[in-house]
């Protein structure tokens, strides 16, 4: 039996749609010498900026009345949907041969996504906001690459999930985020009108 559950942490909600900045290998200027690899996590990168940290906290006491009714509905939509996966058990322990099963696992899995798209619905503007916030910074965030580079004078950047090993050196992780503190010195929350991500 799969388990089933409405995720609807903030966390969950503010997952960062949209955001994936491309990993592909940067060259600095050829007039300087390479001096081995790098490696930056991007998102990190960002999160640790100053101006998205502004924003967030800018985010949650705008959204905040609208986040705790979210949170209340899927506590809500997850009591329901615990209903009837205990009943599913329940009688599937009486009669495991019972035909009745696979409508009531189908009715669970149909609840279930019913119970995302709302909290989803729910959550929109809020999440069109933050998507909106994260876009400030990936339009920035090859510059703010290339630039970091620059200064390091590292030839190529690889993400951690490639790495075994890696000397605190070898980071520029906190390079990238300081480069995005000057690239963006503030982030606003305020969604233009007809503004669509990835534009």
């Amino acid at each position: 039996m799969r388990k089933f559950a409405i995720k609807t942490s903030v966390a969950l909600i503010a997952t960062f749609a949209g955001f994936a900045p491309s990993n592909a290998l940067s060259q600095i200027p050829a007039t300087q010498p390479l001096q081995g690899v790098g490696v930056a996590d991007y998102d990190r990168s960002v999160q640790n900026a100053t101006a998205y940290l502004a924003a967030l906290g800018q985010l949650k006491s705008k959204f905040q009345p609208l986040l705790d009714s979210v949170e209340a509905r899927g506590k809500v939509l997850d009591a329901e949907l615990k209903s009837m996966v205990d009943k599913f058990q329940a009688d599937r322990k009486a009669n495991p041969a019972s035909p009745a099963l696979k409508a009531a696992e189908q009715a669970i899995v149909q609840k279930q996504q019913a119970g995302r798209d709302e909290v989803a619905k729910m959550a929109a503007p809020y999440t069109r906001a933050r998507q909106y916030v994260l876009q400030q910074f990936n339009l920035k965030l090859k510059a703010a690459v290339d630039s970091a580079m620059t200064k390091r004078r590292v030839g190529v950047i690889v993400n951690p999930e490639s790495v075994i090993g890696l000397a605190p050196s070898n980071d520029v992780t906190g390079d990238i985020t300081a480069e995005l503190n000057m690239l963006v010195p503030t982030a606003s929350i305020e969604v233009p009108s007809g503004w669509q991500p990835g534009q």
